[in-house]
């Protein structure tokens, strides 16, 4: 039996081929740099159109831009409707080893990196536990796995959904780490049901000259390691290493007889080691496969990958999409002027829903906040507070930029309020500490110790003890010694989030 099989430019069309052959109470085995189970934006109409989805001309209905978090699919959600909808039921995130930091476990990089794609519950928080190398826990509903390549969960009868998205193999400073043949026997997969393999160029982080490994990592996943694939990847990834000091790396494999798939790679590469421009260099590629053709956007996030801010922000376009991706880029280089006067233009030029303009507002106010423009974050967020009430986030930030402006009382009683609503959320244990501290500013002691107790009895896994006790030991100290509030946090973090920047 054939089993379904895909290569694609754009994820979500995962999501579609599991509703094509109607594929269901699956397990995901989602190999990725990236989660791809953002849940901000959707509204329940939204969901409900998503879900009613059977094939790509319906997906085309439902989709919005990469970067654009307008409640519609792209390549960072997919995953969240699968899971919402029962197509999967067990979620396995396989990240690279490059990801995890030397000093950190895998659930500390649990707990540092999923709240940047869900707004997670303290049900969920808690739990995740590690056992056996891997974290096991709860997201959205469904059970979730977070492992390395070499340390998969015992697979049980369900249908198998292998998943693979090229930027897995690409490391933080473009090169790449392992070769899909590695992957491959590293996961030791005695079956799938389904594979998918996203490229991820146009809107993502692979780099042009990469591409070529989608098609070797869907070969070598039919063929096994032994794939003749594998061999060749290798023989390029060996060019790729010496080719700053030999511009004639890639002339024998040219030599060879390859597919124009692989050829147009390898004439890019031939001509960036020969000091041709990547422009120069992506003429000459796409003639044997118009794929080739160099993407403005995606050449900006690979230097923004390796700290090239100042050129990455350079090279954004004109469209809605870039002039979004600019702001958010600049904002998370440190360039908190250039983000805040694009988001000037950004505002005034573009069409928008109200959700939308709250979006953007809640964006455009933290960049206020980062150059102590208090009072224009104020009426930035105080605005997309009463545009989307229900968006908690909005608050929290407006309650910052509150009493950054000096105006205590209203910031106590915008996170109180945000308190009452969103009481079960992972994020509502910091907030809770946050008035704490704000109200001791106030001299409102008994109120400070309060939010102090709640703090305790929210945090099962012990993570805020050294807090609490320097907080109270705080307590009996001067207001003049008294930190006063850094964005550092949940705070820095721009509400984009979802792991894209």
């Amino acid at each position: 039996m054939t089993i379904p099989c895909q290569v694609m430019e754009d994820h979500s069309g995962a999501y579609v081929l599991w509703k094509e052959n109607d594929l269901r109470n699956g397990i995901c085995i989602h190999v990725d740099a990236h989660l791809d189970v953002m849940d901000r934006g959707f509204t329940p109409e939204m969901l409900e159109k998503i879900a009613a989805v059977r094939s790509a001309d319906d997906l085309r209905e439902c989709l919005t831009p990469t970067f654009l978090p307008w409640g519609g699919v792209h390549c960072g959600n997919y995953l969240y409707p699968a899971l919402i909808e029962g197509v999967v039921t067990h979620l396995i995130w396989v990240i690279p080893k490059p990801m995890i930091r030397p000093e950190e476990s895998l659930l500390e990089f649990a707990h540092r990196e999923l709240p940047n794609w869900m707004e997670m519950t303290l049900e969920e928080h808690y739990s995740l536990a590690q056992s056996g190398g891997r974290v096991e826990g709860t997201l959205a509903g469904r059970r979730f796995t977070l492992c390395t390549s070499d340390n998969l969960p015992p697979i049980d009868d369900q249908p198998v959904f292998l998943d693979i998205d090229v930027d897995y193999f690409q490391a933080s400073d473009n090169r790449i780490w392992q070769t899909p043949g590695a992957l491959f026997e590293e996961m030791a997969l005695e079956r799938f049901d389904a594979l998918t393999v996203a490229v991820s160029v146009d809107g993502g982080y692979t780099c042009l000259e990469h591409r070529y490994l989608a098609e070797v990592t869907e070969r070598v996943f039919r063929e096994g390691a032994d794939s003749k694939w594998e061999a060749i990847t290798r023989e390029v990834l060996a060019a790729d290493a010496e080719r700053d000091d030999n511009p004639e790396a890639y002339a024998d494999l040219l030599k060879t007889d390859t597919p124009p798939w692989l050829r147009a790679a390898l004439t890019l590469k031939d001509a960036l080691a020969r000091g041709k421009s990547m422009q120069e260099a992506s003429a000459l590629a796409a003639k044997l496969d118009d794929r080739y053709k160099v993407q403005t956007l995606n050449e900006a996030l690979c230097l923004l990958r390796i700290g090239e801010v100042e050129r990455a922000v350079s090279m954004t376009g004109d469209s809605e999409e870039s002039a979004f991706l600019r702001a958010v880029m600049s904002f998370q280089g440190g360039l908190f002027q250039e983000s805040k006067n694009t988001w000037d233009r950004f505002l005034s030029s573009t069409e928008l829903s109200p959700k939308e303009r709250a979006f953007a507002l809640s964006l455009r106010g933290q960049a206020s906040l980062q150059l102590d423009r208090f009072e224009e974050a104020v009426a930035d967020l105080s605005e997309a507070v009463k545009l989307e009430p229900e968006m908690y986030q909005y608050a929290l930030y407006l309650g910052l930029a509150l009493q950054l402006n000096n105006d205590l009382k209203k910031a106590a009683k915008v996170w109180r309020k945000a308190l009452n609503q969103n009481n079960e959320r992972l994020a509502s244990v910091g907030l809770h500490l946050e008035l704490s501290r704000l109200y001791r500013s106030m001299g409102k002691q008994a109120l400070a110790d309060a939010e102090l107790k709640r703090v305790k009895q929210k945090d099962k896994a012990g993570d805020y003890k050294m807090v609490i006790q320097l907080e109270h030991l705080r307590s009996n100290r001067s207001e003049s010694n008294v930190p006063k509030p850094q964005l550092t946090g949940i705070w820095a973090l721009p509400l984009s989030g979802g792991g894209f920047l």
